[in-house]
């Protein structure tokens, strides 16, 4: 089978699957470390700033139990866990992340705190009401086919005064070409833009209210521009681990997010919501 081949994953975008597989590996926290300033297993737009932000957001506490929705290998998770000494449940489509996260917790000795397990996120999740204090989603919603469904669902789950914090970098805010929306899903399909205005009417369907809405798209030009730049002083290397065509497709995604970013014709907002009393 082709590197081409193996990188086909179950949503079809050929990225997360493998993706995890590599997370770990000492080329992707080297790039990390020279495009977001330290590594914490960054996979999406989270820079160090944002992952200490979210925590103050989520108003947590050592008795906090926090969902963590689409968390990927579980790298930040496990760091929000070690900061604020809360517990954790990461969920998540790819087997791989959740093996790799499952192996990290046990390794940090938080294994008694932190589950990570294998989960469609698109679906209704399989908690009882009320179970959790706070949710996060990072760069996720974009992922999901019906997102007023998701976040009613979250807002089930949490607790009242329980805080939600989640990002789309996939709000769109300028003109785009055809050209624009194909390098920026060049890792795959399943993406869903959408227009400003539109989560907010999510948050509000679910009867949460929103305490804060922020625009990150300058945050992306540059962390786009530099993880371009990092992955192209290592392309030959990147190229035999990746190989060409996904090597070529992820440098045209990064190029373009950081091009319309800077641009504010695709931005990413973080938002900020609580559960009434």
């Amino acid at each position: 089978m082709s590197k081409q081949d193996a990188s086909q994953t179950s949503d079809g975008s050929g990225f997360y699957g493998p993706q995890y597989s590599r997370t770990h590996g000492h080329l992707a926290a080297e790039i990390r470390r020279e495009v977001f300033g330290d590594d914490i297993g960054q996979e999406s737009w989270r820079s160090s700033a944002e992952q200490h932000e979210i925590g103050n957001f989520l108003a947590l506490n050592g008795e906090s139990r926090v969902l963590d929705v689409a968390c990927g290998a579980g790298g930040p998770s496990l760091a929000l866990v070690e900061h604020l000494t809360c517990s954790l449940v990461g969920l998540d489509l790819e087997a791989e992340g959740v093996a790799h996260g499952n192996a990290l917790a046990q390794r940090r000795g938080l294994a008694d705190r932190v589950t990570f397990a294998v989960c469609d996120c698109s679906s209704k999740l399989p908690f009882e009401d009320s179970s959790f204090d706070a949710i996060l989603c990072i760069d996720a919603l974009c992922h999901l086919p019906n997102r007023f469904e998701a976040i009613s669902d979250w807002a089930r789950l949490l607790c009242a005064a329980g805080r939600l914090v989640f990002t789309d970098p996939f709000v769109v805010t300028g003109a785009l070409s055809k050209g624009d929306v194909d390098g920026r899903s060049a890792l795959g399909a399943n993406l869903f833009f959408v227009p400003p205005g539109l989560n907010e009417e999510a948050i509000a369907a679910a009867g949460l209210n929103l305490l804060n809405r922020l625009d990150r798209a300058d945050a992306v030009a540059v962390i786009g521009s530099r993880w371009h730049d990092a992955r192209h002083r290592r392309a030959d290397v990147l190229r035999r681990e990746e190989g060409d065509a996904f090597f070529e497709r992820r440098q045209l995604m990064l190029a373009t997010a950081a091009r319309l970013a800077k641009d504010k014709r695709l931005s990413r907002f973080l938002y900020v919501a609580e559960k009434p009393l």
